[in-house]
């Protein structure tokens, strides 16, 4: 099991990136967001949809509050990887070859899952238009504020970014 941790600023290409990845590794790959649920919330208590920069703000606050009352980033993740292998085990897969994309934009929780999962990696998305804004929450501000075992460059065509997705899953994965 290998489990990389990414991040990067808006638009930097994430989602992207990590899609290509699990077009690549087909059943074996899986993806997960600490933002995803915190949308669910904020949906339940009045958030438009918008990822404008109030809405980002708005949600980096209300997980900000999730995770100063019980580590929300932390224990939604454990209970992911737990869910999925639990699964593929009752399922009679090779756990060995699970792949998870578990995207946390902030470094102390970076830093929290790299030190629970310990053969982890972290990962960040560059992409140089998308890093030059100012933008409106801790979450984008701090995006730089870690040191990333991997720096995957998105500054070409879609093609290109397959082909670096390819070439870091024989490197990073395959090894």
């Amino acid at each position: 099991m290998k489990i990389f941790i990414v991040n990067g600023y808006p638009e930097s290409g994430k989602d992207t990136f990590i899609d290509m990845c699990l077009e690549y590794l087909g059943n074996n790959g899986f993806k997960y967001s600490t933002i995803d649920a915190v949308k669910e919330y904020a949906k339940q208590i009045g958030w438009d949809g918008k990822k404008d920069d109030r809405g980002r703000a708005f949600l980096s606050d209300l997980k900000n509050a999730l995770e100063k009352y019980n580590n929300f980033s932390h224990i939604s993740v454990r209970e992911f990887i737990g869910r999925t292998l639990y699964t593929g085990a009752k399922n009679g897969e090779s756990l060995d070859n699970y792949v998870f994309f578990i995207i946390v934009r902030e470094p102390k929780q970076i830093r929290a899952l790299l030190n629970e999962y310990k053969n982890s990696k972290s990962i960040i998305i560059k992409r140089g238009l998308v890093e030059k804004k100012e933008y409106s929450n801790d979450a984008d501000k701090k995006v730089e504020c870690f040191t990333y075992d991997y720096v995957i460059s998105n500054a070409g065509t879609l093609d290109d970014l397959k082909d670096i997705a390819i070439e870091f899953l024989n490197e990073a994965v395959k090894n």
